[in-house]
């Protein structure tokens, strides 16, 4: 693992936990080279309620992210918690998070149910 992959866990490791008003001590990051989710929430119910997420970072320029999500699900299951797998990756200036297509729909419905307007709140308004 190069030094700039381990950088890019730590990164994802800090800023989870800050966009979700949480601390960094309610996730575990993995230890360098070891196998596992890079990411996870601690086993508590109260964190898992509101990041239920196994997180695999991928700081690389080409990324398969059909073997980047098999990998996920396998430290997913090796986890034995029931978590949704996450790609993070970063290509450039460019940060994504990938997931699964009925997850990512179940989110919006969610959020349209239950959020009136909760897209006015993540899309910038554009300047004139």
């Amino acid at each position: 693992m190069s030094d700039k992959s381990r950088l890019y866990e730590i990164r994802i490791h800090s800023i989870i936990p800050e966009a979700l008003n949480m601390t960094k001590q309610d996730f575990d990051l993995v230890g360098k080279s070891k196998p596992g989710l890079d990411v996870a929430p601690r086993n508590r119910p109260e964190i898992l309620d509101k990041f239920p997420f196994g997180v695999e970072c991928k700081r690389q320029n080409k990324l398969n992210i059909w073997d980047a999500m098999r990998q996920t699900k396998r430290n997913i299951e090796n986890d034995r918690r029931e978590l949704i797998p996450i790609i993070a990756t970063q290509c450039r200036n460019l940060n994504l998070m990938i997931l699964e297509e009925q997850i990512f729909l179940a989110m919006v419905r969610v959020l349209n149910e239950n959020c009136p307007g909760w897209k006015d709140q993540i899309i910038p308004e554009k300047e004139e």
